[in-house]
C-alpha cells in the first residue's frame, strides 16, 4: 500500500487546503462564502474545545510539514494513534462522506505517515450538524487518487497557475 513514509515528490511545497481548494474550484463546487466561513470557524472552535480535553486527541490545529512530500497541513484533530478527524459545518451526506472530505483526510493521513512514521488507515469526519462522527477507510484508490491531486497542485502551484486539477 502507498504510505507518506514511502514517498518523495518534487515540486513547490503546497497546503492540504491549496490542495483541495484546487480540486474544489475543477469540481466547480468552491464558494467563497465569507459568513460561511465565519460560522464554520466558530463552530469548529466550539468542538475542538469540548474535544481538547479528551484524552483521544494528541493534537488541535497543530501544523505539520513534510519535506519528503513537499505538503504542509494542519488538520482540525489529531487522534493519538495519529487518526485525523476534520470537522465539517455545512451540509451532511445521507450516508458516506464528501469526495472532497475523503481527498483531505487521505492528505492528512499521508502527511502525518511521513512525519510521525506510523502506518494511518482510517481517518473520520465529524459533522457538526448532526454530531456524527463518520469513518473513512484510506485505501489504495483513494490514496492513489489523492496523490494524483497533489501532483497536479504542485505542478500549478510552480506554474503560479489558477487552480484546475
Amino acid at each position: 500500500m502507498l504510505r507518506g513514509y514511502k514517498l518523495v515528490l518534487e515540486g513547490p511545497t503546497v497546503s492540504v487546503g491549496f490542495v483541495v481548494e484546487c480540486v474544489a474550484q475543477s469540481m466547480g463546487l468552491f464558494a467563497n462564502d465569507p459568513t460561511k466561513r465565519k460560522l464554520g470557524k466558530l463552530v469548529h472552535e466550539k468542538v475542538e474545545q469540548d474535544l481538547k480535553g479528551s484524552k483521544a486527541v494528541a493534537s488541535v490545529e497543530e501544523v505539520y510539514e513534510s519535506r519528503n512530500l513537499g505538503l504542509r497541513g494542519a488538520p482540525d484533530l489529531v487522534l493519538k494513534d495519529g487518526t485525523p478527524v476534520e470537522i465539517k459545518s455545512g451540509a451532511v451526506p445521507q450516508k458516506g462522506v464528501y469526495f472532497l472530505h475523503r481527498v483531505q483526510l487521505c492528505l492528512y493521513a499521508l502527511l502525518l505517515e511521513d512525519v510521525l512514521g506510523w502506518d494511518i488507515d482510517r481517518g473520520f469526519v465529524y459533522y457538526a450538524k448532526t454530531k456524527e462522527w463518520r469513518e473513512v477507510t484510506l485505501d489504495e484508490q483513494i490514496r492513489r487518487k489523492s496523490l494524483k491531486l497533489l501532483m497536479k497542485a504542485k505542478k500549478l502551484k510552480a506554474k503560479k497557475e489558477v487552480c484546475k486539477v
